[in-house]
């Protein structure tokens, strides 16, 4: 209804984030350069806090959006509820099938999927 109005092509108050609805401004720019920068220099952990609504989930997709293609990625909207849950999706998601026989065998196999990765000129990054 107020698309027509308007003249707008898309609807731009929809309930799942659109990266192409990004407000590229401000304090949004200056976070998701600091997050693109902190995924170039191959840093281990960022963090991005704020209220809800504050535009954290539709930061995230920019950014997933803009990655290079050899940046394999893992986004989970809540986090897993163990730690063999989170290895599982690691694993699945970087094309290993694994039964889960021990926590160390896992991490031995995360370990060399990412190495390989690493290897090729890659990067893996999880979003939670």
């Amino acid at each position: 209804m107020y698309a027509a109005h308007f003249g707008l092509k898309l609807l731009p108050f929809e309930n799942v984030p659109d990266p192409a609805f990004f407000f590229d401004d401000g304090e949004y720019q200056r976070v998701l350069r600091r997050l693109t920068s902190a995924i170039d220099a191959g840093r281990g952990l960022m963090v991005v806090a704020g209220p809800i609504g504050a535009g954290k989930t539709t930061l995230s997709q920019k950014l997933m959006a803009d990655l290079s293609v050899s940046t394999v990625y893992l986004w989970l909207a809540e986090p897993p509820g163990s730690d063999r849950e989170l290895f599982q999706m690691i694993l699945e998601r970087l094309g290993a099938r694994h039964t889960w026989d021990s926590r160390v065998l896992a991490l031995g196999i995360l370990r060399d999927k990412l190495l390989k990765l690493q290897a090729a000129g890659g990067k893996f990054l999880l979003v939670v």
